[in-house]
């Protein structure tokens, strides 16, 4: 995965030392708020505990070490070392309790950020949504919020807040959770844009994430119509501020494709998928993305079903099978779906033979690349068995099948689904006479 860019405030210490100050004014304390986030604080602790590295900055005041965490969380993020970028992350809630106490926003703002980490750096949403709770929970207690002036200073950690909480259950198929949430992250970007016009604020969601991400929840829950909308915003968003030829757009239109077949329209969606392939090709030349792009390409073909789509189908098949090969090497797994999907549409057009004579092709790459018992190679064998015996060759099909009962007895056991359903196949063919005959014959 990617690391996001995580913007981390790195306020100066004597912006600290007047909000403590502000804090203390009003008479609260650290140990005035201990009730907020109080189990998101203990598995907090415990990280820190598992980390050996101990502070070095003795003669450090709290302030100045939390700057110096937010520092080093934003170097260790640009140079995609996410192991330390999350154990700084994880410091600064601590610092951030030392600071301003348990009910101070900075301390939602400090979970917030450990959120979208776990979200965006790690991809682990149970943890993400638990400590984006943490940070909402404080937030809506409003017991240390600043004064009126400065509340535009609380739009990114609430912004990240939701965010997370959206994505998070999106993650964990939870769909009516993701849109109340991101809805909500909608809903505070559209208030706040006039404090974002007149005055920059570093925030790490941007409008294309949110429609992005509603989008998709409207995907999952089967709104197609409304997940083109969402898609088309967000594709207008990097459109205007990154260009016409922006990568970001490569994945906005495969999305907007999907939503499309969704409703059948597969003009449309081919037409997104153009777009899609024409950006990687120019960006990228040959890559994994390009490759990917083709695949996505030749699928929409496929769908369509027409004469002149059947020969695009198999142009971009074969370009998407030729570039991961070439990128990757042909024993590499990513490169093996693409010859799936091709197999498939060539039985699906009637050419069961050359599907055969291409995972035939494959065998010895896929156990180069997996392993002799695999699931690669038992449903290789379980297609190839059944290509041959509907074309009659019993005898061929019954060894094909007999290794691949082998093969899925080892991975799943003799009495998983699939392995019996192999084995009553077998039987099954062991009542044919040509299959008898050989059986009987000497080895």
């Amino acid at each position: 995965m990617q690391p996001a860019v995580i913007t981390i405030p790195t306020a100066s210490c004597a912006t600290e030392a007047s909000d403590l100050q502000r804090a203390e004014s009003r008479g609260c304390s650290p140990e005035k708020h201990s009730q907020d986030g109080s189990s998101s604080s203990r598995s907090i602790q415990e990280d820190l505990r598992k980390d050996e590295g101990p502070w070095k900055e003795d003669s450090l005041t709290p302030a100045e070490k939390l700057d110096s965490a937010r520092t080093a969380c934003e170097q260790l993020i640009k140079s995609h070392e996410v192991s330390r970028a999350m154990t700084e992350l994880i410091r600064c809630v601590a610092l951030s309790r030392l600071v301003y106490g348990d009910g101070h926003w900075r301390l939602a703002e400090a979970f917030a950020n450990v959120a979208y980490g776990y979200l965006k750096l790690r991809g682990l949403p149970a943890q993400a949504q638990q400590h984006a709770e943490t940070a909402r929970d404080i937030l809506l207690a409003g017991t240390l919020l600043p004064e009126l002036v400065e509340k535009k200073d609380i739009l990114p950690t609430l912004m990240t807040t939701y965010y997370t909480l959206g994505v998070a259950h999106l993650m964990q198929k939870n769909l009516n959770e993701a849109h109340q949430n991101l809805q909500k992250a909608e809903k505070i970007y559209q208030g706040h844009q006039g404090l974002c016009r007149s005055e920059y604020r570093a925030q790490n969601v941007s409008r294309e994430d949110l429609q992005r991400a509603l989008g998709r929840v409207a995907l999952q829950q089967k709104r197609p119509a409304s997940a083109v909308l969402y898609f088309e915003k967000a594709a207008s968003c990097v459109s205007s501020t990154r260009g016409q030829d922006s990568l970001d757009l490569v994945g906005i239109y495969q999305e907007m494709a999907r939503a499309e077949q969704m409703r059948a329209r597969h003009e449309e969606a081919i037409e997104h998928l153009l777009q899609a392939h024409s950006i990687a090709t120019a960006q990228l030349n040959e890559s994994v993305e390009t490759a990917q792009a083709a695949l996505l390409l030749a699928q929409g073909y496929a769908a369509a079903g027409s004469l002149r789509s059947s020969e695009l189908t198999e142009q971009y098949f074969k370009e998407s099978i030729n570039m991961f090969r070439s990128v990757l090497g042909e024993e590499n797994p990513l490169t093996f779906p693409a010859v799936d999907n091709y197999t498939s549409w060539l039985i699906q057009t009637g050419r069961q033979q050359q599907a055969l004579e291409l995972l035939r092709s494959t065998l010895q790459r896929r156990v180069e690349a997996f392993g002799n018992y695999s699931d690669s190679m038992a449903d290789t064998l379980s297609l190839m068995s059944s290509i041959t015996l509907a074309g009659g060759e019993m005898k061929k099909a019954y060894k094909l099948l007999k290794k691949c009962l082998e093969i899925q007895t080892v991975l799943y056991g003799s009495q998983h689904k699939k392995s019996r359903q192999t084995q009553q196949l077998l039987d099954m063919l062991n009542k044919s006479p040509a299959v008898c005959k050989n059986s009987l014959q000497p080895q």
